[in-house]
């Protein structure tokens, strides 16, 4: 386990800002997840800490240890950490022995240690059985874990992943997530993981740092980032989410706002961190916090399209001219029948942030 501490770093392409005096400091054993979209920066980001790029300005360590600023920059190999890639990056003429036993040998480590080591290392991904296979002769899940696997026979203080899943089908994807996942919580080892897909960092995060150009724009906990948004950025780009243009008119209590959203009308909402008072901003609405049926910020409206999904269905749901959707339980025993519908919402899961 390895703590990473990143102080005010930048990096400038041309006339392009990529990072802009970013801090992250990432305890030991923590799995820490870069979501953002392209060029917000992670990428850029991680290739720092991997010691592929070097900062223009600020400062980068490992367990205290200075490794990258605009003036020290140690080289990869004397960093201790291993990256697993969006391409797999494994040698095809190599067998699947031979492409983690490459590093060891680099090390100079004896026979013997390094089989027991590679033994160990797949067993970790379920590979034992394939060891002199060649990986042409592998799905691409399999592949993608002995790429895992050659990044964990190095014992690395910190372990990068740069989109690995990216590559794989969605079955797949999401099998793989929870194989991670597990393999990262029984080793223990610090993971800094590059994603640009939400539902991965909401399995693989232990915290999540929304970046986008070149900050981070809230840096917390999966629940945080998805049911406490700070900005409307970070409300519109992790899940799916209703927003409406609205103005508080009052306060209810609580911590709750009575706001005007033009052609909802008048709703209870919870007040975002940095509200303060009247003023403009806009309403969040998760669209599975939303229920068929009266309550709280009730309002009536019009079916205007069901989609089937399996475990759920999706409904978009005219009120006022405004559409709000709508993602319910297929198992659910309050699903409508008709077109005309009457729709609630607990205020507590209607998020308020100011402009």
């Amino acid at each position: 386990m390895a703590s990473l501490d990143i102080d005010g770093v930048s990096k400038r392409y041309g006339h392009y800002q990529a990072l802009d005096g970013l801090s992250l400091h990432v305890n030991p054993g923590e799995v820490m997840v870069l979501l953002g979209a392209s060029g917000c920066g992670k990428t850029s980001l991680l290739r720092m800490i991997g010691g592929f790029l070097q900062p223009d300005a600020g400062t980068i360590s490992i367990d205290g240890e200075l490794v990258a600023s605009d003036r020290v920059m140690v080289p990869p190999e004397k960093r201790r950490l291993s990256m697993v890639f969006q391409s797999y990056a494994v040698w095809p003429h190599k067998t699947v022995f031979e492409n983690l036993a490459y590093g060891l040998r680099l090390k100079r480590m004896a026979a013997a240690a390094m089989r027991t080591r590679i033994a160990q290392a797949l067993e970790m991904v379920r590979l034992g059985p394939v060891a002199e296979r060649y990986p042409a002769e592998l799905s691409g899940g399999q592949q993608q874990r002995v790429a895992l696997a050659r990044a964990l026979v190095l014992e690395p203080r910190l372990l990068l992943f740069d989109e690995p899943l990216s590559n794989l089908d969605a079955s797949l994807r999401e099998h793989m997530r929870f194989e991670i996942k597990a393999m990262l919580r029984e080793l223990g080892i610090t993971g800094i993981y590059v994603t640009h897909d939400q539902d991965e960092a909401m399995v693989l995060g232990d915290r999540i740092a929304v970046m986008a150009q070149g900050r981070i724009e809230q840096l917390g906990t999966p629940e945080q980032i998805y049911h406490d948004s700070r900005t409307a950025y970070v409300a519109g780009f992790v899940g799916l989410a209703n927003m409406f243009d609205a103005s508080v008119i009052g306060e209810a209590g609580d911590e709750l706002l009575r706001v005007s959203v033009p052609g909802l009308g008048e709703m209870l909402a919870r007040a975002g961190q940095g509200t303060r008072g009247l003023g403009a901003g806009q309403v969040f609405i998760r669209p599975e916090s939303i229920r068929f049926g009266p309550g709280q910020n009730t309002l009536r409206g019009r079916v205007i399209r069901r989609t089937f999904l399996g475990a759920s269905t999706d409904f978009l749901v005219d009120v006022g001219g405004r559409q709000l959707r709508i993602i319910a339980s297929s198992d659910a025993t309050d699903l409508p029948g008709g077109d005309e519908v009457v729709v609630s919402m607990r205020p507590d899961r209607c998020l308020f942030l100011a402009s």
